[in-house]
């Protein structure tokens, strides 16, 4: 049984490598100079398929198990952002919480536009 990694550093580590060994293209957004530029606006990673069109980008808020989901407040860096918020709000950011998470996320976006071809 797969423990889960207790930062969202390692939880972050762990994403990218499986994601990166299944032939995703994952790009890390660097979260220590959002957090001290005070930009809220991306999510932690964007991943791509060099099979899916170019424009075509699933934004991953990765949070631990115990990471906490809503507007984020002055100290409290596990909430998410205003922008980050609006984005959730309307499917264009995931949030997950494990590499099983990660994959079901990559997975379910891939069948939405398998099954919905006039969105491609």
């Amino acid at each position: 049984m797969n423990t889960l990694p207790e930062k969202e550093s390692d939880l972050v580590a762990a994403i990218v490598e499986t994601l990166q060994l299944r032939g995703y293209i994952v790009q890390r957004c660097n979260q220590q100079d959002a957090r001290r530029s005070g930009s809220d606006v991306l999510p932690d990673l964007f991943v791509t398929h060099p099979d899916w069109p170019l424009w075509r980008w699933l934004g991953m808020e990765v949070k631990t198990s115990i990471g906490r989901v809503g507007t984020k407040r002055p100290g409290r860096n596990q909430f998410v952002g205003y922008s980050q918020k609006d984005l959730l709000d309307f499917g264009r950011i995931v949030i997950v919480r494990s590499v099983e998470a990660a994959i079901q996320a990559v997975c379910a976006f891939e069948n939405y536009f398998e099954n919905n071809p006039s969105s491609t």
